[in-house]
């Protein structure tokens, strides 16, 4: 076991130690050979070392064209998936009761990092009655979505898009503001998550939610295939959470303990065995698992893989204690 001393420049994302275990050598998108997976020696956190934050990647959305070079998927099928997800996200929303359907206000929702807006239109479409609004850092992507939500719907979309990152300015002119706040894949590219996770609580209304979404450093699928780990680690994540760390990142950021952490299952049992069968991605066809032909199986998958917390994603829904 070999362990790096301060001088690397290491400093933990969570709890700002010094020290670490490699744990990946290849990062996807790292042109330096620089970078590296590590593991901090004295928390367990897992995240990029040093940690590169560029806001060009996201102007670009280097990221999609990225995976969808890597894994060899049209930009259609992506955009399919895409609605599919945001879709999921919405009825997960609706189900766990995350924003209020009283008659008699207008409850309000921030997506944070929203990209194409597809969650913030479709809630909005759900919710009728709803202020959505969307926050993203880029101008242009915001623009892509608002095309593509026309093409689909062939109606403009009616939520309210905010360019910009969410800091300390906004989230005092907007403190006690929304119902609900999401971060759907968002936690794991900041430099400072446990600031984010602050400002994002100062928005939340009492009564209200904060719901987070992050891939899984628990995914079982990374042990079970190199391949899948070779791509699952990229120079735009810069942390890792398993759910004790995602659990002790709630707590340094708002003060409780989550309400409910559970694994949660986005791609279905096909594109899993083929990781591990051909250490490869199924390419243009990933299976996203759109119908119900199959659900008897997906569904025993999915939830031996949920009670293991072993799933591609963790959610975590924090309630702020009502006032008095």
């Amino acid at each position: 076991m070999m362990w790096f001393s301060e001088n690397t420049g290491f400093s933990c994302l969570l709890c700002h130690y010094h020290d670490y275990q490699l744990h990946f050598q290849n990062v996807r998108g790292d042109e330096s050979g620089n970078l590296k997976i590590v593991n901090c020696a004295a928390c367990g956190h897992r995240q990029l070392s040093l940690p590169v934050y560029n806001l060009s990647h996201y102007e670009k959305d280097m990221q999609v064209y990225s995976s969808i070079e890597e894994c060899g998927t049209p930009l259609k099928k992506f955009i399919e998936n895409s609605w599919l997800q945001a879709q999921r996200r919405v009825n997960r929303v609706l189900t766990d009761r995350l924003m209020p359907q009283s008659q008699q206000f207008m409850p309000a929702c921030l997506d944070i990092g929203g990209g194409y807006g597809f969650f913030s239109h479709l809630l909005k479409s759900a919710l009728p009655g709803a202020q959505v609004d969307m926050l993203d850092p880029s101008e242009a992507r915001i623009e892509t979505g608002k095309k593509l939500i026309e093409e689909r719907d062939e109606v403009p979309t009616q939520i309210r898009y905010i360019a910009g990152l969410l800091d300390n300015i906004f989230a005092h002119n907007h403190q006690s503001t929304y119902d609900l706040i999401t971060l759907w894949h968002v936690v794991e590219h900041v430099p400072e998550p446990i600031q984010l996770v602050k400002d994002a609580w100062q928005l939340v209304k009492p009564g209200g939610w904060l719901s987070i979404e992050v891939p899984n450093a628990n995914d079982e699928l990374l042990s079970l295939s190199s391949a899948f780990a070779n791509y699952s680690y990229m120079i735009e994540h810069l942390s890792y959470f398993s759910p004790d760390k995602l659990s002790e990142l709630i707590e340094l950021g708002t003060d409780r303990k989550p309400d409910n952490l559970y694994g949660y299952q986005r791609y279905g049992i096909f594109n899993y065995m083929h990781w591990i069968y051909a250490n490869a991605p199924l390419g243009a066809e990933p299976d996203f698992f759109p119908g119900e032909d199959r659900w008897w199986l997906e569904k025993t998958w999915r939830e031996q893989r949920a009670n293991a917390l072993t799933t591609d994603a963790l959610v975590v829904n924090i309630q702020k204690p009502e006032r008095g």
